[in-house]
């Protein structure tokens, strides 16, 4: 008999947006967050990203930082203009200051690396958003 899941539930109630040119990392991704309770959506380009925010609207917007079809910062700035309220998380392939060195990120964006743990996925989303709340 498999073992069952346990739920992570760290993000009971918010909803996300998972934005990665890979279908299989945003499949990955989007249900492992379903898992701990978020509303979960995908896309796999930012025109995509910025559609569904502008229809839907979203809490937290996290972001895989090189994509063919509009990278990670640009749809960050595209959704944040819509809806100022999102907190934006990174993640990437690359280390962070590599892409603060290219000017990509900013030394304060929050980029994970992959791959990632689930456990460290939730912990890291939830801190982000219990940090924007408290400020």
């Amino acid at each position: 008999m498999k073992p069952r899941r346990r739920d992570l539930g760290e993000l009971r109630g918010v909803s996300i947006l998972v934005v990665d040119d890979d279908p299989a990392v945003g499949c990955a991704v989007a249900r492992l967050l379903a898992s701990a309770g978020a509303s979960v959506r995908r896309a796999e380009t930012g025109a995509q990203a910025v559609s569904l925010v502008a229809a839907e609207g979203v809490d937290l917007l996290l972001t895989d930082v090189d994509m063919p079809c509009g990278d990670g910062p640009e749809v960050a700035r595209a959704v944040v203009e819509l809806e100022p309220h999102v907190v934006v998380v990174f993640m990437s392939g690359r280390p962070h200051d590599m892409h603060v060195a290219t000017g990509k990120l900013a030394p304060t964006d929050h980029c994970m690396l992959k791959p990632f743990t689930p456990k460290h996925l939730v912990a890291t989303l939830s801190a982000t958003l219990a940090d924007r709340r408290a400020s």
